[in-house]
């Protein structure tokens, strides 16, 4: 957007504090899961210069699934991801891996496209993004749409 864009969006009736509850993670534009092995340690060790943003998406990458894998929508997407990517994604001693039955392929042999997929199939295994919260936010402004409310 421009500054002399010309127009001017206005946002009314929306309660702020319902975005608060909703989990979320910024996903930096470079992909960071192939250079994952070590890189947690170096930074931890050494002085080099890397945005905590890339820190931050491996802490979270690395964490276990949750347990209750969340409801038909979440379902849906990891179905959907995982056909795209080509598998289910797996970690072993810090380096990623796209498992399909018997075939493992690293994630520094993909697409980067894929790989940043891959990472968001990590997250919505881990953090259930389409719930609870989320969803009482957008069938609230899903009502206000249709009741003409903006």
């Amino acid at each position: 957007m421009s500054n002399d864009a010309g127009a001017e969006v206005i946002v009314e009736n929306i309660e702020w504090a319902s975005w608060a509850a909703i989990k979320s993670a910024f996903i930096p534009a470079n992909e960071v899961l192939s250079h994952a092995p070590g890189l947690r340690w170096l930074y931890k060790e050494r002085e080099i210069h890397l945005d905590d943003t890339h820190l931050d998406i491996l802490d979270r990458a690395f964490l276990p699934p949750i347990r209750n894998q969340g409801d038909d929508a979440s379902q849906r997407i990891e179905t959907l991801l995982e056909d795209a990517i080509g598998g289910r994604v797996t970690v072993e001693a810090e380096e990623f891996f796209v498992k399909n039955g018997s075939r493992e392929i690293e994630f520094t042999l993909l697409a980067e496209g894929l790989r940043k997929l891959g990472l968001l199939w990590l997250l919505i295994l881990q953090h259930d993004p389409i719930g609870e919260s989320y969803r009482s936010l957008y069938d609230r402004v899903i009502e206000r749409s249709a009741n003409g409310v903006r």
